[in-house]
């Protein structure tokens, strides 16, 4: 009899040995009942989920749901899981250069503290398209993986796992880029940002047609700027200037770049500092030409502007005998998407009916009247405008549709729809002051 209790006694000791070595204590019955026991088991804490998570209820033939969301019994047997610590090896994307607006793959490289047991990995709650390979004695697909999509994360549970170390392949969203011209620091600023940490981004923007000399990419931090080298020039159609520039982002979370557009109402024309340098006046904004209208004098710089930091344009009607309007500089957006275009301004008109326009004789029409009494009209885009105060209000154009981002944006602020007539005269006397614009691109 003293014999037979000692083998039992082995027995028994070999059996909760196997069990804890594979990782799980396998009790009598098959639900899910209460969470893991965190005094038996040596595990990464935060990265425990109760079992009911890896039980699904629907297995549970003949069982309720309590309050805590896990399965009763019908018994009072239970299934206990024991979770492996495992440490993190790498975590990084599979390809050294990341592209902007891209999936990536990633691999989360972890080596658990022992084999033959479960681990619970933790990725980001966007991870998609998932694989878990043991990597001894050769790389394997795994297939005892469940996931599990959290608020906050997704869980990996990888049952029995045969070797200690594991690699996880996953998807995530790349990093997005968002461009906006700002005329009044005469600069494209390009905004590359993502919530998981790249490195080696491509980022890649077009500008107005510029010599390479002429070329200017800074970074900006806390309103520092600091020379950041391009790494390709790019003469889209041989003509000998650059279309397009890239360069490589060393690190996110967030940075922003600044790119000179050498057009600005701070950096007058040398021929006539009356005007800034690449907009042009002219009747019909189809040229960068223009025509007579530079005689008239109708725009012109004027140092009174919204912020008091940088110059206005300013129209006046009375001058104007031909009909003169303020092209834009032209430029591209890189994607298609939704723009805006925000800027203030300051009338003194003072007919009703006078208003101007602001339209794109590109592909992508919008076309928006505006003047002191509000939006007249807005087609293919939303247009508002508030009041600032001191007679100065801004318009805010919106939900303006890019289909097709090869085709340059030709912006053109028309003469007022009521212009003064010298013979009968008649019309508006007043004049207008632009200030602070910015387009912001898809």
């Amino acid at each position: 009899m003293k014999y037979t209790k000692l083998i039992l006694t082995v027995l028994v000791s070999i059996l909760m040995t196997f069990s804890v070595f594979s990782g799980e204590l396998l009790m009598e019955g098959s639900n899910c009942a209460g969470n893991t026991d965190t005094s038996q088991a040596d595990y990464d804490v935060d990265s425990v989920i109760d079992l009911c998570d890896l039980c699904p209820l629907e297995s549970a033939s003949g069982s309720d749901v309590n309050n805590d969301g896990c399965v009763d019994g019908t018994s009072d047997s239970k299934k206990e899981i024991k979770f492996s610590e495992y440490e993190v090896v790498s975590d990084l994307p599979v390809s050294q250069l990341v592209e902007i607006g891209q999936e990536t793959t990633w691999v989360k490289t972890v080596k658990a503290k022992r084999s033959h047991s479960t681990v619970s990995v933790s990725l980001p709650a966007e991870a998609t398209n998932i694989q878990v390979f043991a990597l001894y004695p050769e790389k394997t697909e795994l297939t005892t993986v469940n996931t599990h999509n959290l608020a906050d994360k997704t869980l990996v549970v990888v049952n029995f796992i045969p070797k200690k170390d594991l690699e996880i392949y996953y998807t995530l969203p790349g990093p997005v880029q968002q461009e906006s011209i700002v005329f009044a620091d005469d600069a494209k600023n390009v905004k590359v940002s993502s919530p998981y940490h790249y490195t080696n981004v491509l980022t890649r923007t077009k500008i107005n047609p510029l010599p390479q000399n002429l070329v200017e990419l800074y970074r900006v931090t806390g309103g520092v700027k600091e020379p950041v080298t391009v790494l390709n020039y790019l003469d889209e159609d041989g003509d000998g200037l650059v279309e397009a520039v890239e360069w490589i982002v060393p690190h996110l979370s967030e940075e922003v770049f600044e790119i000179g557009l050498r057009t600005s109402f701070n950096n007058p024309r040398t021929s006539d500092p009356t005007l800034p340098s690449g907009w042009y006046v002219q009747p019909d904004g189809l040229t960068e030409t223009d025509w007579g209208c530079l005689d008239e004098k109708s725009w012109e710089l004027t140092a009174e502007s919204f912020s008091g930091l940088n110059k206005g344009i300013m129209y006046t009607p009375v001058k104007d005998t031909i009909g003169c309007g303020l092209k834009l500089p032209t430029f591209a957006p890189n994607v298609p998407g939704v723009a805006t275009i925000e800027f203030n301004f300051k009338s003194s008109f003072k007919n009703p009916e006078s208003h101007m326009e602001i339209l794109n004789y590109g592909f992508d029409n919008c076309d928006v009247k505006f003047g002191p009494i509000g939006v007249v009209e807005a087609n293919e885009c939303t247009a508002i405008i508030t009041d600032l105060g001191n007679d100065w209000k801004k318009v805010a154009i919106t939900n303006w549709q890019i289909t097709e981002p090869s085709e340059p944006i030709l912006l053109f602020l028309t003469p007022p729809y009521l212009l003064y007539n010298h013979e009968l005269l008649y019309g508006e006397e007043g004049s207008i002051i632009f200030d602070d614009m910015v387009i912001t691109l898809p």
